[in-house]
């Protein structure tokens, strides 16, 4: 019983900050438009000082890679099996799941490379910011859609 205790008070807790440090990809960043971007880090150009250079070598890396992220999406969301009545019955093939998420993580690793450590922490900061901000928006928009139907 005490070596159970030991793992969840000592062990467990190491496990989880272990888990939080490992991920290191931009989420959703090739869901944003070159402008879009742009206009965000312009926005927050006070936090984070990346250069117009870097700017423009970031969004050359997420326009080399978009056309070929969103195709495998578009393939993956067609490889769903589905039942006669439309909906899905199984998961999407597994090789192109793989293949999306390898395409983030190079963009990702990229973006790492022309920022550096410090930098990359900051523009994932603000790129986490940003989701949770569109995130509350569009669950603001949908209750009072609600209300008004109601």
């Amino acid at each position: 019983m005490k070596y159970l205790i030991l793992f969840l008070f000592l062990i467990f807790p190491l496990s989880l900050f272990s888990q939080i440090d490992g991920n290191s990809n931009l989420p959703n960043i090739l869901s944003y438009k070159s402008e879009e971007l742009r206009v965000l880090i312009k926005d927050h150009q006070s936090m984070l000082k990346i250069s117009d250079v870097d700017i423009e070598s970031i969004i050359k890396i997420i326009d080399d890679r978009i056309e070929e992220y969103l195709e495998t999406i578009s393939k993956a969301k067609k490889s769903v099996p589905r039942d006669v009545n439309g909906r899905p019955i199984g998961k999407a093939d597994a090789n192109l799941l793989l293949k999306i998420e390898e395409i983030d993580t190079e963009v990702s690793t990229s973006i790492h490379k022309i920022l550096g450590e410090k930098k990359f922490r900051q523009f994932r900061r603000l790129i986490i910011d940003d989701q949770e901000k569109k995130n509350a928006e569009s669950v603001r928009k949908a209750l009072e859609a609600r209300k008004r139907k109601k």
